[in-house]
């Protein structure tokens, strides 16, 4: 349990620096600004874990889905919601 958590913060805290660089070309005005970002990336990207664990649960309990068709409906699903949050909810830009 332990060695998931630090995976999944160092995995996010990865996918952080990589959007904020590359993709969505985010730049801090100061380090409030910065931290801020960081600590809504990390919000949202709790609530994409959330949603994942949820439509897993939906999927294979409910509709008797196989694992393997339940997670990858559900990747798809969690990877628009995470580009959706952070384009619109964490590195959106200010005028």
């Amino acid at each position: 349990m332990t060695a998931t958590i630090i995976s999944w913060f160092l995995a996010n805290v990865f996918a952080f620096v990589t959007n904020k660089l590359w993709v969505f070309h985010s730049k801090s005005s100061s380090r409030f600004a910065y931290w801020t970002e960081f600590l809504r990336f990390m919000l949202f990207r709790l609530f994409a874990l959330g949603i994942d664990i949820s439509f897993m649960y939906l999927l294979r309990e409910w509709m008797q889905l196989g694992n393997g068709l339940a997670k990858v409906l559900t990747q798809i699903l969690v990877g628009i919601a995470n580009y959706l949050f952070s384009k619109f909810l964490v590195f959106r830009r200010v005028s």
